[in-house]
């Protein structure tokens, strides 16, 4: 009985401490419209929106089976198609956002 309640008790901390996540509107990408969410951490909109823009615009080359590359302090990599409507996340320490396609 003893453990049931000491793990119920924790179960409920530990999401009492969770952020959910929000959402920071849209970019354009190439026309297209990209909902922005962060996913975990405290990023600023803007933020969040800077490097998903900066993600979709960059030339550089793509490493890995899909498409990675860091910049500003985050990594950012396209999402298998098997998790669509995501585009793309990206992470940095404590922290994530990612971008989805949206029905216009």
């Amino acid at each position: 009985m003893l453990v049931i309640t000491l793990a119920v008790g924790h179960a409920g901390a530990s999401t009492a401490h969770a952020v959910a996540e929000r959402s920071c509107g849209r970019i354009r990408d190439d026309g297209a419209r990209v909902g922005i969410v962060v996913k975990r951490g405290k990023v600023p909109c803007s933020t969040a929106r800077k490097i998903l823009r900066t993600y979709f615009r960059s030339h550089a080359p793509c490493s890995g089976s899909s498409c990675l590359r860091k910049h500003a302090g985050w990594t950012c990599q396209t999402a298998p198609a098997s998790e669509l409507p995501r585009l793309a996340s990206c992470v940095s320490p404590g922290k994530r956002i990612a971008a989805y396609s949206t029905a216009d």
